[in-house]
């Protein structure tokens, strides 16, 4: 599941499926999910450790380091730089700061 959905939001729109989409980029490139949890407070947990969380929302105490340590899980030698930063985009916590569909394809 990805963070929209666990925090309930309504009205997702297509963000939540571009952040599926990273969810199996990453798992076709690691080998193994990003963030299976045994429960939704685990994988969200989960989430915003890997990820990080926007300026905005860091007042929020969840004991959240900077920076993301995505790119540990998603090492150079299995994706390029290049496609780290789709893959990045993809995964952004906040859905205003996520790629677009079209924005993906110029990228890549």
């Amino acid at each position: 599941m990805v963070q929209e959905v666990l925090l309930c939001e309504k009205d997702c729109g297509t963000s939540v499926d571009l952040c599926a989409l990273g969810c199996v980029m990453a798992e076709l490139v690691a080998g193994s999910p990003l963030f299976e949890e045994e429960n939704e407070y685990k994988q969200l947990t989960n989430i915003i450790r890997r990820l990080g969380i926007p300026n905005d929302m860091s007042a929020m105490p969840l004991g959240v380091s900077a920076p993301s340590p995505l790119r540990d899980t998603v090492p150079e030698e299995q994706l390029s730089q290049a496609g780290f930063d789709v893959l990045r985009g993809l995964l952004e916590f906040d859905r205003k700061d996520r790629l677009t569909a079209a924005a993906t394809l110029q990228t890549s």
